[in-house]
């Protein structure tokens, strides 16, 4: 690797290095995914042209044999390490908001959530059958022509002296925007779990936050619980198995 590169960040797929004011890339770990890549550059490609908080992205490249993806130096302080428990209702409601402002956003080119979700539900081991039918009977019916982050949670936004960004598109989808509300809850309270995606948050600011942020994207409407829990728990096939979740 050159010795002028400075690695910014990394995470389970890849690390990522500045390369120059307004550049940056991502280098993969060895034997990743071409296809996933591949897959993240398309959705990120295709967001940024309707959502400005996104960044821009060239297609991938290779370095040393590893696949790289170069993307746009997003330069700031992410939501996770700066946030603090007095900042969760103002933060919360801001992020609510910004969530509601992405769901207007259209969202024709991105993989229908059906195809998303369908596939890890028929596979994942372990569902009882009755809870599989279910699963499949309720996505089915729901609407599938929203832009859906998949990974909306403080990890995946970025403060920067223009406002905040938006980052981390490898699992956008265009679905029903409750999907997303719930995969926001579920990676906040799956934060203390091993192998987790989402950042570590202290239980009291998490479920301040959680609260909060509800509050923000809803407003004065009542939240449909029921079915953000059904939601939650197909967000959990998605990411780790079978689990049960719930909207308290």
């Amino acid at each position: 690797m050159d010795k002028g590169l400075i690695r910014t960040g990394s995470g389970s797929s890849s690390e990522v290095f500045k390369a120059s004011d307004t550049e940056a890339f991502k280098l993969y770990y060895p034997g990743y995914s071409l296809l996933e890549v591949v897959r993240e550059y398309e959705n990120t490609s295709f967001v940024r042209r309707v959502y400005e908080k996104a960044p821009w992205v060239q297609e991938p490249g290779q370095r040393e044999g590893r696949i790289t993806l170069p993307l746009e130096l997003i330069q700031g302080q992410g939501l996770a390490k700066i946030l603090r428990f007095g900042d969760a209702r103002e933060v919360g409601m801001s992020l609510g908001i910004m969530h509601r402002d992405l769901h207007v956003r259209p969202s024709e080119g991105l993989p229908p959530a059906k195809s998303v979700f369908e596939p890890v539900i028929l596979d994942s081991p372990g569902i009882p059958e009755g809870k599989r039918k279910n699963c499949l009977s309720f996505l089915r019916e729901r609407r599938d022509d929203r832009l859906c982050h998949g990974c909306f949670h403080p990890g995946n936004i970025v403060q920067t002296n223009s406002g905040w960004r938006l980052i981390n598109w490898k699992y956008a989808f265009s679905g029903d925007p409750l999907a997303d509300v719930a995969a926001t809850v579920y990676h906040l309270r799956s934060s203390s779990r091993a192998g987790r995606r989402s950042p570590v948050l202290e239980p009291l600011l998490r479920d301040r936050l959680i609260r909060w942020y509800l509050k923000g994207y809803f407003g004065k409407e009542e939240i449909p619980r029921q079915d953000i829990t059904i939601w939650m728990e197909i967000t959990a096939i998605r990411f780790r198995g079978f689990a049960k979740e719930r909207l308290s």
